[in-house]
């Protein structure tokens, strides 16, 4: 999940919200189901091309041009391709969610001392919002 930020996790870590891993949970779980629709959308699209393909090179009274067939074949290998690029990218998400929660227990561990950092100095350390 590329959104996810430290700064969100210090957030999250801070803001004293009850099961905290629970909530990360979620999100990851949100992420994760909303790419694999994308990828199966991707799929759906290529097996189309694929019917389609089929049907008009068995079909004979529909005259298609080689080109037009070859348009149609490579189309479906890209979408798949696409596809299969991005279901490898979304069986990512469980080794990324596993680093923020490792690194959300990390900061539970600090969180009193984190509240009265945020507390004396208003917002993290570098941020932009941070006034002087």
């Amino acid at each position: 999940m590329q959104d996810l930020t430290v700064r969100q996790l210090l957030d999250l870590t801070t803001a004293e919200v009850p099961n905290t891993s629970e909530h990360l949970k979620k999100a990851f779980e949100w992420h994760f189901e909303r790419s694999m629709t994308g990828v199966k959308l991707l799929f759906g699209a290529a097996g189309s091309f694929l019917v389609a393909l089929i049907a008009a090179a068995l079909k004979e009274d529909i005259d298609v041009a080689w080109w037009q067939l070859a348009v149609i074949g490579a189309s479906a290998l890209l979408t798949a391709g696409i596809g299969m690029w991005r279901y490898k990218v979304t069986r990512d998400v469980y080794r990324q969610y596993f680093a923020a929660l490792q690194l959300l227990r990390e900061l539970e561990s600090l969180g009193p001392l984190l509240r009265r950092y945020q507390s004396t100095y208003g917002v993290w350390a570098g941020s932009k919002e941070r006034e002087r």
